[in-house]
Parts: C-alpha cells; sequence; structure tokens
C-alpha cells in the first residue's frame, strides 16, 4: 500500500491574540509560506476541533485528503498517524479516476467532487455549512492545500487557503446556541464553488466562482452553550476567503427555542489567509421570531386598527402598540386561521406584519392600498392569493409565495412598483389577468412549471428578468394584446428546460429585451413569437427545436447574433419571413460540424451561418 508523508510546521496565528476595537481587529502580518493545521481533542467523548493554545494546529486521528499525481487522481489517503500529532503519514483508502497531473497535490479535507486542471487550477466547494469546534474551527471547515516539487514528491507541505472570523457570544442569564449565520451586507461571496491557484513555493489564492453563495451557517448540533461574561464570552470560529466585507456583516443566531439575535456591523472588515480576525464579545438577546398562533405582530407609525374585525377566525382581545419602537401586537381570544376580505385595506402606517402559521386564507383585498407595507410572509397553509389582495402595496419590496398556493386571482400584486424578486412555485397552476401588472421594479421573476393557465396582461409592465419553465400559451394576431406578456419591460428572458413551446405573440413587443435563451426541451417558437423586440440583441436556440414559425423575430431591429444549437436545421416558414428586418450584421452560429446542413437548407442558406463550437 503506497504512504505519503504530510509535514506541516507549526505556526502561530497572530491575529487571535490582538487587542479587540469595537467591530474588528486588523490582524498582525504574518510570515507567508508558512504552514499550519488543525489540532483534535476529544472533549466529554465529542470530537472536536480547535487551536492548540490559539496558536498551532494539528492533524487528528481519521482526516482524510485528495491526493493527486502522475499516476493517481483525487484519490482517498487518511491520516495514520495520532491526535495532535504536527505530520505523519498517510496511507491510500480508495484510488480516483481522471487524467493525471504533472506534479503531486494535496487538498483538504477530501471530496470526491475536487477536481484539478492541467494547469493546477483547483475546483474545490468552500464549505457553507461548518461544524462547531471549541475554541476552533470545526472538522473539516479549514480547506488547506499542498503542492509538491515534483510527480514523485511525497512530503507535502500543507498551507491554509482561507482565513477566520472569530465572533463571540454570552447571555448574562445563559444560552443554548443551535447555529450562527454569517452574510457580509454587500452580499459578498463566501461559500460553495470556488478555484485555488498554488504553487510549491506560493502560497493559495482562492477565486470565488459566479455560482458561490453568500452565508456560512456553524451549525451546533444539539446545541453549546455560551458564556454569561464578556470574559467567558464563547468563540465561534468562520473558514472564510480572503475578502473584504465593506459594508460590515450581519450575525444571526438562533437558539434551540428558535429564537434569534441579530447583529450587524457597519465598519469594513478584512479578512486574510491564514490570519484569525476577532470580533469584540457581543451580548446575545434572543427574542421569538414568529407570532404565536393567536397573535398578529405589526411595525407602523401609528397604532393600526384592522379595518374589519370579525374576519380572523378569533376575536381581538387587546392591541398594544409602542410609539417608541413602532412595534404592535393584536391578540385575540383563540388561533388566528386567516386574514379575510378587507382585513387592513387602506392602513397606510402598516410598514411590516408578522402573521401566524394557523392562517391557512387571505381575502380579496386584504392589504389594499398598504402604501408603505415593506414585506410579507405569507403562511405555508395559504393555497391562494385572491384578487386585489396586495393591490397599490408600492413599497412592497419582497414576498414569498408558499409551495401548495395554486392559483394567483386577477389584480392580486398589480402596482407593486418596488417589488423586486418574485419566485412562482410549481405548486401555482393558474395566473389570473393583470396579477402583476405595473411590477416595474422586479429584479428577477421565476414562473414554475405547473401553470397551465395565464390571464391576460398577467406581466404587462414587469421588468428585469424571466426565468419561465412553464409551457408558454398563444395569442391570435388579433387578441395579442390579451397575452399575460403584453407589453412587459423584461431585459432578459431565461426560457428553462422543462417548456415544450413558446406560443404566437408570446413576447410580441417586448421593447427592453435584449437577450434571450430557449431550453433544449422546446420544440417549437410560433408565429410573431418575439415580433417587434425592438432591442433584442442576442438569441440562444435550445437543441431541440424543430419549427420556427412566420415572423417569429420579424422586424427585431437590433438582433445581431443567433446561437442555433439544433443539428438539424429547423423548418422556417417562407411565406413570412422569421428574420425578416434584422441588423444588417445578423449572424447566424450553428454547429460547426452541421454548417453545411445549414446553408444547403432551402429557408436558411441566404443568411450568414457560421459554424460555433457550442461545448
Amino acid at each position: 500500500m503506497k504512504k505519503i508523508t504530510i509535514l506541516a510546521a507549526v505556526v502561530a496565528l497572530l491575529g487571535s491574540c490582538a487587542q479587540n476595537t469595537e467591530d474588528t481587529i486588523n490582524p498582525n502580518s504574518q510570515a507567508e509560506g508558512r504552514t499550519i493545521y488543525a489540532t483534535f481533542d476529544n472533549e466529554e467523548e465529542e470530537t472536536k476541533t480547535y487551536v492548540e493554545n490559539y496558536k498551532y494546529l494539528r492533524w487528528h486521528e481519521g482526516d482524510e485528503i485528495s491526493f493527486f499525481d502522475a499516476t493517481t487522481y483525487n484519490s482517498q489517503y487518511a491520516f495514520a498517524g495520532k491526535t495532535g500529532d504536527a505530520e505523519g503519514e498517510f496511507n491510500a483508502v480508495e484510488a480516483g479516476e481522471g487524467t493525471a497531473i504533472a506534479t503531486t497535490y494535496g487538498v483538504y479535507p477530501y471530496d470526491a467532487n475536487t477536481t484539478i486542471s492541467t494547469k493546477g487550477v483547483i475546483s474545490v466547494a468552500l464549505p457553507a455549512i461548518q461544524a462547531y469546534g471549541v475554541h476552533s474551527f470545526g472538522k473539516g471547515a479549514n480547506t488547506m492545500v499542498a503542492v509538491g516539487e515534483s510527480a514523485t514528491d511525497d512530503k507535502l507541505f500543507f498551507k491554509n487557503a482561507c482565513g477566520y472570523l472569530v465572533v463571540k457570544l454570552y447571555n448574562e442569564n445563559g444560552a443554548t446556541v443551535k447555529s450562527v449565520v454569517l452574510k457580509g451586507n454587500k452580499e459578498e461571496k463566501i461559500a460553495g464553488a470556488a478555484t485555488i491557484t498554488a504553487t510549491h513555493t506560493g502560497v493559495p489564492s482562492v477565486t470565488m466562482a459566479d455560482t458561490a453563495t453568500t452565508a456560512v451557517t456553524i451549525d451546533c448540533g444539539e446545541g453549546v452553550e455560551i458564556g454569561t461574561t464578556t470574559e467567558t464570552a464563547t468563540e465561534f470560529w468562520f473558514v472564510l476567503p480572503e475578502i473584504t466585507f465593506e459594508s460590515g456583516i450581519t450575525i444571526t443566531v438562533t437558539d434551540i427555542e428558535n429564537k434569534e439575535f441579530e447583529k450587524t456591523t457597519s465598519k469594513p472588515i478584512v479578512i486574510l489567509r491564514n490570519n484569525a480576525q476577532p470580533m469584540k464579545a457581543v451580548g446575545a438577546e434572543f427574542k421569538a421570531t414568529k407570532p404565536a398562533n393567536n397573535e398578529i405582530w405589526y411595525t407602523a407609525t401609528e397604532k393600526i386598527t384592522p379595518s374589519k374585525t370579525g374576519v380572523f377566525g378569533a376575536n381581538i382581545v387587546s392591541n398594544e402598540w409602542n410609539s417608541t419602537t413602532g412595534e404592535g401586537v393584536i391578540t385575540f381570544d383563540g388561533n388566528v386561521t386567516s386574514v379575510g376580505d378587507y382585513a387592513f385595506s387602506y392602513c397606510k402606517n402598516l410598514k411590516k406584519i408578522a402573521l401566524p402559521e394557523t392562517i391557512s386564507s387571505i381575502g380579496s383585498y386584504a392589504f389594499q392600498h398598504c402604501e408603505n407595507l415593506v414585506g410579507i410572509h405569507i403562511p405555508a397553509n395559504v393555497t391562494s392569493i385572491k384578487s386585489y389582495t396586495f393591490y397599490y402595496c408600492s413599497n412592497m419590496e419582497t414576498v414569498n409565495i408558499p409551495n401548495g398556493v395554486t392559483s394567483i386571482a386577477s389584480n392580486a400584486f398589480c402596482e407593486c412598483s418596488m417589488l423586486q424578486n418574485v419566485t412562482i412555485p410549481n405548486s401555482v397552476k393558474t395566473i389570473w389577468d393583470r396579477a402583476f401588472y405595473g411590477c416595474s421594479g422586479i429584479e428577477t421573476i421565476t414562473i414554475g412549471s405547473g401553470v397551465t393557465s395565464f390571464g391576460k396582461e398577467a406581466f404587462s409592465g414587469c421588468s428585469g428578468e424571466l426565468n419561465i419553465y412553464c409551457n408558454i400559451p398563444s395569442k391570435s394576431s388579433e387578441y395579442y394584446r390579451e397575452a399575460p406578456f403584453y407589453n412587459n419591460k423584461f431585459s432578459r428572458v431565461i426560457v428553462g428546460d422543462e417548456v415544450g413551446s413558446i406560443g404566437e405573440n408570446a413576447f410580441r413587443s417586448s421593447g427592453n429585451l435584449k437577450d434571450v435563451i430557449i431550453g433544449k426541451s422546446v420544440t417549437e417558437i410560433d408565429y410573431y413569437a418575439f415580433y417587434q423586440c425592438s432591442s433584442l440583441e442576442s438569441i440562444t436556440i435550445g437543441e431541440n427545436v424543430q419549427h420556427i414559425r412566420g415572423y417569429a423575430f420579424k422586424d427585431c431591429s437590433k438582433l445581431a447574433s443567433v446561437y442555433c444549437k439544433p443539428t438539424t436545421p429547423p423548418s422556417l416558414s417562407s411565406g413570412s419571413p422569421v428574420f425578416a428586418n434584422n441588423a444588417s450584421t445578423l449572424k447566424i452560429y450553428v454547429p460547426k460540424n452541421n454548417v453545411e446542413a445549414y446553408k444547403s437548407a432551402t429557408t436558411w442558406k441566404t443568411l450568414a451561418i457560421e459554424g460555433y463550437d457550442f461545448e
């Protein structure tokens, strides 16, 4: 059995011993090229990770790495030494498969999905969920890399790829923490897909991928009791890529009773590779985050009196409002089961509202003209959103639509002009007339695969990016103004792989539309589908499109690039030209092995065809 020797020089984490400031400490610089690793200890019969004496990091029995060399690719190796060793042998567990590389690499922790390119670029996933460790990061959280001198070098010196942010929490009365979540206030990418470049003598450098995520969670398992004073505050170590949180961070702490505490900082925080960055100890005061079943919580500029009082399934017994905080609690004599018709209609001072999960229905006009309402969480048991429910909630930015809602009635979100991101779940079957009419502030809207019926002008005036996963219905030329996307302001449309067809007049006269991507399951693009999309510059046609009907892209005057993936040229209507009156520079890019097939096809041969590598 092959063995490799892994060496880890003992190095201090200098940042962990520095003096605290109000938000953070700028760590001292540290000698580059030195190596550290975590030591593990058995405490209370549970394996924990810790930094020995807040300085040194060690190996633990059972650690595993990914190993790459000239004969093996991502082979699994396990540490053969003892907990606390600074160096030791790793034994082969299982050989990997792939293309071998020119020198040896080691990556901790082992992950079957870790890859290395022939140029030495390592693709990894930085953990978004990290286990709690006593006085340190949790096992498997600390990504490290080692690069040998040659293809036969079995002595590897591991170096940290990341740095550490140390959050300290206490509660004077004692508390047990279930999880701690960290996010940057500018949505910085700190976990998930990343690439690492490293050399034998240099230090690792991490680049986060576009698909990376913006939160890291420390999972405390059954719970961690935190200290009761600043001196005994409990440390939570986050392993993070080298990054600057330009506008600070937000920490959300949840205890075992599902109460939450949130701390937000505003000053920049710099995370450096191989350095621990401690924050000042914070007193965590936990509060319930959801109302009881017989309560409705709200925030307003003055006390809110429901417009109708007999529509909640229970009777109001009190309505307390704090003028200092603006927070109010309406208490009932039983479980709240509904928010009936007109319940909070024209409550213009209402800013936030929290509803109990016992609610199963929200009535028509329930929140119409609540013009200062900024967001709402719809309980999971609600199955339909009625007509005009949120009509003219002109400052509402966020709303969740539970997976269980089957219909969204007419004008439900009409003129919610600040609504930013909307996801319509697969459970929704019907979206009625003008349901999202005039939602001009939308950044992204996603329509699930379950929708089978759209009302007229359902999304007229909507902006941003549309991701759609259901078939897009037709409207005849005579009635195209009644199509669901008539007069929309989308700048980009992505038609998902589940979609089979794009109907007649589907996106006709979408004047802001610049880019369209059509998924692989679409077989037909119907008449006038993108007719007179005057800003459309680029479109990608999925590989299974068989028919493109007349005038589908006519009068798209800026359309310069069509990426057509089918290997067999789709049929084009000859009597009603598909690409008439487009940009004079229009190029049709087709699979490079099928150029001649397109050039010889009767309805394609007059177009400018070029080969393209879609791989």
